[in-house]
């Protein structure tokens, strides 16, 4: 659980979309600037919700070949 908090309260750092948008901001407006902090931070949940699955997908495939070896 710690680490999920981790990971949502810094962001992917290596993510190339989220780079991009932090790049501009500087260049934007206050409101635009508050958006783009808005955004990075629904792209980070995205990332980890899409680790979360993967993971909860390879512990259903483990699961499945255990049933399939008892036969």
């Amino acid at each position: 659980m710690e680490l999920m908090k981790k990971k949502l309260l810094s962001g992917r750092k290596d993510d190339k979309r989220v780079a991009m948008l932090k790049s501009i901001k500087p260049y934007l407006s206050d409101k635009r600037q508050d958006s783009i902090e808005s955004i990075s931070q629904m792209l980070s949940m995205l990332s980890l919700m899409e680790g979360m699955q993967k993971k909860d997908t390879g512990k259903k495939k483990s699961k499945s070949k255990k049933t399939g070896e008892k036969k």
